[in-house]
């Protein structure tokens, strides 16, 4: 007996023997390549979606901290126009403190506010 093989097995029977157990192990290969190569690609579609999605979410990020400083700008240019209405104002408010030291009075909360 030649390994798992009976003894009485003629030579053409033997060779088709191999062949099947040789045809096998190809198949086995081969299904076993295709796996690696459909995990490989699994593996590679998942890494473009996780970079994908962080692409997306940095440019998000990044226009996000725009709107943010477009906002800010915004209320620089909109603080402008109120300053210079105040200004006349600070004068004022300045000779209403003294006055309000000089006779030892706390200035309202109204009076901070209207600084601000």
């Amino acid at each position: 007996m030649r390994g798992n093989i009976p003894d009485d097995l003629t030579a053409r029977e033997y060779a088709d023997h191999e062949h099947e157990i040789r045809l096998f192990e190809l198949q086995r290969d081969h299904v076993q390549e295709l796996k690696r190569l459909e995990n490989e690609g699994k593996i590679a579609e998942i890494k473009a979606r996780i970079e994908a999605g962080n692409a997306n979410r940095e440019s998000q990020e990044r226009i996000k901290q725009k709107e943010l400083d477009i906002v800010r700008l915004e209320n620089k240019w909109l603080r402008l126009p109120i300053t210079i209405i105040k200004l006349p104002l600070y004068p004022i408010l300045g000779v209403a403190f003294c006055i309000c030291m000089a006779r030892k009075y706390d200035p309202p909360e109204s009076f901070w506010r209207l600084l601000r």
